[in-house]
């Protein structure tokens, strides 16, 4: 409860409150334990120094990791909280066009599984906007999107100093709608298609590996996937041939 919190969480849930607040960290805080003995001293120091202090808990020789509120009562295990980086970027603050893209419209800050969460949301896009999106537009669209991903995505990871982050998911989306773009298939083919995809794209076999090894940098991101993507259509390509002949 008493954990300072920063405007932006406030549209959050508040366990992604504690995890952003207790584990993004900021470059201007510094957060350190001392001997409950020692509370004077070093709000006396901190006086003279012109530095604020808040109190936001305290260390006991309980082995479990747990967040306790002011009344003692458990709320949350650490182990259960994501990791969360959030940093600035000049002139556009947390909620910059490079992190929305890269974040996949914010389907990577899922605490599970963020990779399938937006592979899920890019099959739901594509659906609704096929009807109403000629090829051609799609083309664009997916052109655009690829340089428009690598952009993103550079900067991203220059932020969050990660080369490739969870978080990240313009990859997955990209390269499923790429997919269902080709594929132009029914229900059941595509149901089969997400499966396979996420297959690829999460146990990187063979070729996929060799991408994910190979290329680095936001290139690396997005290729790996795009691979995974043309393995999934493969595999479509030949199931579908094989029950034609059954």
């Amino acid at each position: 409860d008493q954990i300072p919190l920063h405007p932006a969480l406030v549209s959050c849930s508040e366990s992604e409150r504690l995890s952003l607040a207790l584990q993004g960290g900021d470059d201007y805080e510094l957060l350190f334990t001392a001997r409950a003995q020692a509370r004077p001293q070093i709000e006396a120091l901190a006086d003279r120094l012109g530095l604020s202090l808040r109190c936001i808990g305290e260390i006991t020789a309980d082995n479990r990791r747990q967040l306790l509120d002011v009344r003692g009562m458990a709320r949350y295990g650490l182990s259960r909280l994501r990791t969360f980086r959030i940093m600035k970027m000049p002139g556009s603050g947390l909620f910059s066009p490079s992190l929305l893209i890269a974040f996949g419209f914010g389907t990577g800050l899922s605490p599970y599984a963020p990779g399938t969460v937006a592979t899920a949301w890019a099959w739901l896009s594509f659906n609704v906007l096929q009807p109403v999106t000629p090829d051609w537009l799609w083309a664009t669209i997916l052109a655009v999107g690829f340089f428009l991903g690598l952009w993103a995505i550079r900067r991203t990871t220059e932020l969050l100093q990660q080369q490739d982050p969870s978080s990240i998911v313009w990859d997955e989306i990209l390269a499923f709608w790429l997919l269902l773009w080709v594929l132009k298939g029914s229900l059941l083919q595509e149901v089969l298609a997400f499966f396979l995809f996420r297959f690829f794209d999460v146990l990187k076999p063979g070729p996929v590996a060799w991408a994910d090894r190979r290329f680095k940098g936001a290139f690396g991101v997005m290729f790996d996937d795009l691979i995974a993507a043309g393995l999934s259509l493969y595999c479509l390509a030949v199931l579908v041939r094989l029950l034609s002949e059954v």
